[in-house]
């Protein structure tokens, strides 16, 4: 059969070698973006540490921040990477500079505006929706800084494409974000968190160390926050819901580059993967039956095998099933290495710390743990990884997900505020609205119970009871 397909359509095989090979759209290429502060992009063992991290981590698209660097450099640095696109806001002086490259083959970017804190630029592939990126490097002055939010307000108000903010914000949100704090770093945190709330923005989730910047070599010296991050808007996140960042390792500057992977950092199975037939499909039932319904005589050999191919693959992932994994599913079983069963029993140990830290608040230990990393509390948010944290400590924050996929969490004390309903106590008659209300009507987040409603017909002893 395959003999006299293969005799019929010599004469359409392209005398070629190029010609030959299928075309592998470009588009099939996983995007990945870098956005690094590198403050300052002059020295020789910069542009070496440069070109080591785009070599092993293959981002796209490349920002660099605080370069305090003008055009000349810039462009010599173009040429040492090999990327083809490039745009920039140069520094003034020696303060700034953000400069953006990227693969022209691969993606097209095409620069909305700028300023020396942004730069925002459409993300495009032929046969994609285009989207925005905004490279940043917020000023350390607040009254600058104010500048930019102002601006990215009134961008956001004027364009509803999906949106990724990613750079240096040279501010934090929580105080787990920093190693010190003072009220002037609490009260700008809160702007800025503030700031991020009222542009409905979301954090895109990341790995690695906590905190993005560091210095200082000695213990009192030490500071050290995360400055750096990546957020977008809901349409983004929707777009990409396996969106995923990475801290790298800190080389030749303070802070840490973020790669970021809309497409997430797993295999992805099905990108230019070349195709190998398994002997072991002959020993299947059905492999003949599937040959003889598939098989074409009057196709062309190269197109038709290439689409043969994909439908093979689909074949042994449904019907076949893939044989490496059904052989690693076979050792994890029969004990193999004791891998699986190990890190289950790691998992569950795991598990069991976390519940005794939030039951035994009292014991030693538990006091001493939440001393340590959690400033005292004693909830479910405590479980938060530092950036110096003990290993032990990050597979009990890693764990505390299944605590809080089955938890609960209830209001108050435990304790009731009457022996009767709260209707009974009543000092005037309620509306149906207000009798039928649930607690989560009755609650805002912000500043708790709705005290004016509660107030207008509960006495004052039930209301400081409750």
């Amino acid at each position: 059969m395959i003999s006299e397909a293969y005799l019929d359509t010599l004469h359409q095989i392209p005398s070629l070698m190029s010609q030959r090979i299928p075309y592998l759209n470009q588009n099939c290429t996983p995007l990945s973006f870098m956005v690094w502060n590198v403050q300052g992009a002059g020295s020789r063992a910069f542009i070496a540490a440069l070109k080591e991290i785009i070599k092993v981590n293959k981002p796209v698209v490349v920002a660099l921040v605080e370069t305090h660097m003008g055009s000349d450099q810039a462009m010599m640095i173009s040429k040492h990477i090999g990327f083809s696109g490039h745009l920039r806001v140069d520094a003034q002086g020696y303060a700034g500079g953000i400069w953006v490259y990227w693969r022209q083959e691969v993606v097209n970017v095409r620069e909305i505006d700028n300023s020396m804190q942004h730069i925002n630029m459409e993300i495009s592939r032929l046969g994609e929706e285009p989207w925005y990126f905004t490279a940043i490097y917020a000023s350390p002055i607040s009254i600058k800084k104010h500048e930019l939010w102002n601006f990215l307000r009134s961008f956001a108000a004027s364009n509803n494409h999906p949106w990724m903010l990613g750079g240096d914000f040279n501010d934090t949100r929580y105080t787990w974000e920093r190693n010190t704090c003072c009220d002037e770093v609490n009260r700008r945190s809160k702007h800025f968190d503030e700031w991020i709330d009222s542009m409905e923005l979301l954090e895109v989730e990341f790995s690695g160390p906590s905190h993005t910047w560091a210095r200082g070599l000695s213990e009192d010296t030490r500071k050290s926050a995360r400055l750096d991050r990546v957020l977008c808007n809901s349409e983004w996140a929707t777009r990409f819901s396996q969106a995923s960042v990475r801290h790298l390792p800190a080389i030749q500057s303070d802070h840490y580059p973020l790669l970021i992977s809309p497409n997430g950092f797993s295999p992805l199975e099905a990108i230019n993967k070349p195709f190998h037939f398994q002997a072991a499909w002959l020993t299947h039932e059905k492999f003949q039956e599937f040959m003889e319904s598939n098989w074409s005589n009057e196709a062309p050999l190269v197109p038709f095998l290439h689409s043969l191919s994909q439908k093979l693959q689909t074949w042994n992932k449904e019907v076949f099933h893939n044989i490496f994994k059904k052989k690693r599913e076979l050792i994890a079983h029969n004990g193999g290495l004791g891998l699986t069963s190990m890190r289950q029993s790691n998992a569950a140990f795991l598990t069991k710390l976390d519940w005794s830290l939030i039951t035994e608040p009292k014991s030693l230990w538990s006091r001493v743990v939440r001393f340590k990393y959690c400033h005292g509390r004693c909830d479910l948010d405590m479980f938060r990884a530092t950036s110096n944290c003990s290993n032990l400590w990050k597979g009990i924050v890693e764990n505390a997900k299944f605590i809080r996929k089955g938890a609960q969490t209830a209001i108050g004390n435990g304790n009731w505020a009457t022996n009767q309903p709260l209707s009974n106590q009543c000092i005037k008659e309620v509306p149906e609205e207000i009798l039928g209300a649930t607690v989560e009507e009755m609650w805002d987040p912000n500043s708790g119970w709705k005290w004016e409603v509660f107030a207008e017909y509960l006495p004052l002893s039930i209301l400081k009871q409750i």
